[in-house]
């Protein structure tokens, strides 16, 4: 982990493609999680063009042992796992209806990005789709959870119904095109740099106001 760590924070020193994207590590120190049930993880912040990102570092095995093993989430308050009523009558659209809104609205997107090992700045791009999705949400459980069988009952039907009950199926885009350099130099970036910098002017503004008003 902390080999990970070290290697992803070297990305940004004296990185020129990230010092024209506005990327770069934050002042806030690395937070180095570990709980007594064995989740690890460290995070790093990064201060971008589209504000504070934080970054979630772990290797495979912690992510899966986070998502899946004895340190899952669902110990945590607020991550109880409710999964969507499977409708009794798959016939019926308005409740097939009803269920695909419901999941859609627990479920993140997920993507698979790959570089091209043969070509520099091509990326292979995998799109789940909303059954891969749900199916990762509800199967974030603690091993030896009262729930853990059921949960698997409940996935076992909702794969064997997978093709009524979900819409949108897993897609791949291809290889894909990763030119930064164009990137940077497109009308699409310089707008948002433009932008930032117009939030960035008016924030210190609002403080020199602020300090004037202090001192009277």
């Amino acid at each position: 982990m902390e080999i990970l760590t070290k290697q992803v924070c070297s990305l940004f020193n004296s990185n020129p493609t990230f010092e024209k994207l506005g990327i770069k590590l934050s002042d806030i120190p690395i937070e180095r999680k570990r709980t007594e049930n064995g989740f690890e993880s460290n995070f790093i912040y990064l201060d971008t063009l589209l504000g504070k990102i934080e970054c979630q570092l772990q290797t495979e095995n912690q992510y899966r042992f986070g998502n899946f093993g004895f340190a899952a989430h669902t110990k945590l308050k607020g991550k109880k796992i409710h999964p969507v009523g499977i409708p009794v009558d798959v016939k019926d659209k308005e409740k097939i209806k009803e269920y695909r809104k419901a999941v859609k609205s627990i479920s993140p997107d997920s993507f698979l990005a790959r570089m091209d090992d043969n070509e520099i700045g091509r990326v292979m791009i995998l799109e789940f789709g909303d059954y891969q999705n749900y199916s990762n949400v509800i199967s974030q459980i603690a091993k030896g959870d009262p729930s853990e069988s059921f949960l698997y009952s409940y996935r076992s039907k909702a794969y064997a119904l997978k093709d009524v009950l979900f819409d949108k199926e897993e897609r791949s885009f291809g290889f894909i095109e990763a030119d930064i350099q164009r990137y940077v130099n497109s009308d699409e970036f310089q707008e948002l740099k433009n932008r930032y910098q117009t939030q960035e002017e008016d924030k210190n503004t609002a403080e020199i106001d602020i300090s004037e008003e202090e001192a009277r």
